[in-house]
């Protein structure tokens, strides 16, 4: 971005590629750094290597190998105030619900537009302590 703004780094774990760097792309223009993972266990690694950098975590709920649910525990175990975003094309399942509820999170229904992806990631960013 022109003088060095950013929305915020958002991490975007779907295992769909070409939806992937679609939601890259929306993000990306809308000022956002974005952090790709095609499957669960990269989401985590990548979540891993530095949570305090990621601002928020955008996720599919069909996650492979264990869903988002799995993987969202173990990020939130990391660091319990990152700002996330579920989507899906199904309703979320009462665990993944209890989750989002839990952690102040937002369920986004696929299909979506990009403005309802951008207000949607905008709503749950939490800048990191570095």
């Amino acid at each position: 971005m022109p003088g060095g703004f950013s929305a915020g780094t958002v991490l975007v774990a779907d295992d769909e590629a070409m939806l992937l760097r679609l939601v890259d792309n929306v993000l990306t223009r809308a000022g956002f750094q974005v952090v790709r993972a095609i499957t669960g266990i990269e989401a985590l690694e990548a979540f891993r290597e530095n949570p305090a950098a990621i601002d928020a975590v955008l996720i599919d709920a069909g996650m492979p190998p264990s869903g988002a649910a799995d993987i969202l525990q173990s990020i939130l175990a990391l660091r319990g105030d990152v700002g996330v975003v579920v989507s899906s094309g199904a309703s979320p399942s009462p665990e993944l619900q209890e989750l989002l509820t839990r952690c102040g999170g937002h369920f986004l229904g696929k299909p979506f537009d990009p403005a309802t992806l951008v207000s949607a990631i905008s709503s749950v960013v939490r800048p990191g302590t570095d």
